[in-house]
């Protein structure tokens, strides 16, 4: 089975230096659920003996990796800039501790403003002004890659001195596209056409049931409550626009976007409505033990994370189809938990042609 070491190298000028005396390393990614803005991804790793700590500057890259006989180089599982560090000493220096706090690409953006004069064209998809944005904010240093195809347009806005987080939020809302940190530099755009679309990466079961796909062990799953993330009505509230609403009901979910016209509002609030009116208890958790793995499937469900990436959970005879959202991991010396926030694939179950899962008839809806 596989045991988990955990190491980390960190960079302040172009001159890596491996961190030793690593007691523990927590990491987060992703969203918890879809009606989540998405937030920066984020890590910490604590360890021990001060004298072997080099002097750590905040904003130097630094890389967390996973390392397992079955690899023949560690894995990194994290990239991102030193956010923090924190030292707290023993009575004696054998009791000493340090904790160094970690942020990816989107915290980045959570911490700038676009310029007091930056503003976008009107008949441009999503992604292209989200690009723009990150240009305006970082001139070519920090970057937005993706986007692929949309036939979502945003209206012309003037945005100066507005939060580039914020902004590219509202912007993946029009699109109903998904964001994530590649690097500590690079932010990566995946449109909603390109979601669904991904294959499946393994299948998660209680360790008896043997099928033809890459399987991991879960040591236990978390199933939602049946109104947790229900609505039963969506208002888009297009910049410039009047409010589109569909569905009725108090249960109401509002989403600010840059729709260029009413109708594309109405349709985003249509589709929205697809997805959040789905009324079933079904996986919003798995949690899986590195030291219950016979495979590396866990590792590779946290590289995909946030990225579209699918998994099956195949429980008492029912297996479910889930886009993996969000994800943690604990580690200490003694144990690896890796927990994946789930999203049901029936919410986004629009019709793809030539797709066994999302292209069967009478089974999927249509998109806009």
């Amino acid at each position: 089975m596989p045991r988990y070491e955990w190491s980390a190298i960190y960079d302040p000028t172009g001159s890596a230096t491996a961190l030793s005396n690593i007691q523990g390393v927590t990491i987060q990614k992703g969203r918890v659920q879809v009606t989540d803005p998405f937030k920066a991804g984020t890590a910490t790793i604590s360890g021990r003996n001060l004298a072997t700590l080099p002097t750590i500057e905040i904003g130097a890259e630094i890389s967390i990796s996973v390392d397992e006989s079955a690899y023949v180089s560690p894995v990194e599982m994290f990239y991102g800039v030193v956010a923090d560090v924190q030292i707290v000493y023993g009575q004696v220096a054998a009791m000493d501790t340090w904790t160094i706090y970690c942020e990816d690409a989107l915290a980045t953006a959570g911490r700038s403003l676009t310029t007091s004069s930056f503003s976008w064209s009107a008949g441009i998809a999503p992604y292209t002004a989200g690009s723009q944005v990150m240009t305006n904010a970082f001139g070519g240093a920090v970057t937005l890659s993706g986007g692929a195809f949309t036939t979502s347009k945003v209206s012309a806005q003037s945005k100066p001195d507005t939060n580039v987080l914020q902004l590219l939020n509202e912007l993946a809302a029009t699109e109903q596209a998904y964001l994530s940190s590649q690097q500590p530099n690079a932010i990566k755009w995946l449109n909603r056409s390109e979601y669904a679309t991904n294959a499946l990466l393994g299948d998660f079961t209680d360790g008896t049931i043997a099928t033809t796909n890459t399987t991991a062990k879960f040591n236990d799953v978390t199933f939602r409550s049946q109104a947790d993330s229900f609505f039963n009505k969506v208002v888009v509230e297009p910049e410039g626009l009047a409010d589109q609403t569909s569905g009725t009901g108090s249960r109401v979910y509002s989403v600010k976007t840059y729709d260029e016209t009413t109708t594309q509002g109405k349709s985003l609030a249509d589709y929205i409505l697809t997805i959040l009116q789905v009324q079933q208890s079904v996986p919003s958790t798995i949690s899986a033990l590195s030291e219950s793995q016979s495979t590396n499937l866990v590792v590779t469900c946290f590289q995909r994370t946030a990225q579209g990436a699918r998994v099956r959970l195949i429980l008492r005879g029912t297996a479910y189809e889930l886009f993996l959202e969000g994800a943690q991991i604990t580690a200490t010396p003694d144990q690896t938990r890796f927990t994946f926030n789930v999203v049901s694939a029936s919410a986004f179950n629009f019709f793809i042609l030539n797709n066994a899962v999302f292209g069967v008839l009478n089974t999927s809806k249509l998109g806009f």
